[in-house]
């Protein structure tokens, strides 16, 4: 009987000691599953961040490209103006009235050309 008492004894400790370590690696794999899911959502928020930023330096190069294409008709200007207003930049919807209000040897179109390039550079970035 004594040695049914010592085996239950050893089982027990060993029962004990399992029960804890397994606890020990749940709480282990709880941490680190909390890690990669903040790192998770906080890489998912810089890529919406960055492709918010592609998207809006492609408007941009849209526009150079339109621009440098040569407008010719009003209805290409309407086309450009639309794009402009869309990117809700006060300063390149400033610059396009300028533009388009310019005279001969005014360096109007130049400011714009530059804007943009130096606001899709900075989206790019």
């Amino acid at each position: 009987m004594k040695i049914w008492g010592i085996v239950a004894t050893v089982l027990l400790i060993v029962a004990i000691g399992l029960s804890g370590w397994l606890y020990v690696q749940n709480n282990n794999l709880k941490s680190q599953k909390n890690k990669v899911e903040t790192d998770l959502s906080s890489m998912t928020a810089a890529k919406a961040q960055s492709e918010t930023k592609r998207v809006s330096a492609g408007k941009k190069l849209e526009i150079l490209s339109k621009i440098f294409a040569n407008i010719s008709t009003q209805d290409e200007s309407l086309v450009v103006y639309d794009l402009i207003k869309s990117l809700n930049d006060d300063t390149l919807t400033a610059d396009f009235k300028a533009m388009q209000n310019s005279k001969p040897g005014d360096t109007s179109g130049s400011k714009m050309i530059t804007d943009l390039l130096l606001s899709a550079t900075s989206d790019l970035k």
